[in-house]
């Protein structure tokens, strides 16, 4: 005998009310939309405003035009300034190192907030990215954890 499954509603919206009725209210594009349950499965995921994957950029299409726009964004500025000391942050500082740094082309910096590089691996791991990024012109700000106006008071044109 075939199993029954229960209607499943996928939906991507903002979740503002949970009701003693299993209800929620979600808003979508504007608008308020009730929504009955028995299951109830939050899947949170994350959002964050970048350039190379805004809150907008739904489709492929959108995501290269992100991406182009944010690379001319890149090529135009005389200074970037990278947050973070995580595996992204390091392979994007050692990018721009060699692409950008090396030559003096643009001042690369990137800010950390503890005391090391790549704080998640082996200590012989962030020493040998500092060497490399130092070597390679990067300026590394330690102790500098990144907010809105860090780039700016750092003198950086373009935070990453």
């Amino acid at each position: 005998m075939a199993q029954a499954y229960p209607k499943v509603t996928f939906m991507q919206a903002k979740l503002k009310q949970v009701t003693k009725m299993n209800m929620i209210i979600v808003e979508k594009d504007g608008q308020d939309i009730k929504v009955n349950f028995d299951v109830l499965v939050l899947c949170t995921g994350f959002s964050y405003d970048q350039p190379v994957k805004g809150v907008t950029a739904l489709t492929l299409a959108d995501r290269k035009k992100n991406h182009a726009d944010f690379y001319n964004k890149i090529k135009e500025s005389k200074s970037v300034l990278i947050a973070g000391a995580g595996i992204v942050g390091i392979e994007l500082a050692g990018e721009f190192a060699v692409k950008y740094a090396q030559s003096n082309e643009k001042r690369i910096g990137i800010c950390v907030r503890g005391e090391r590089l790549l704080p998640n691996l082996p200590l012989k791991a962030a020493r040998i990215a500092e060497e490399f990024l130092r070597r390679n012109n990067v300026e590394i700000h330690f102790k500098t954890p990144y907010g809105p106006s860090t780039a700016k008071e750092l003198g950086y044109e373009l935070p990453i």
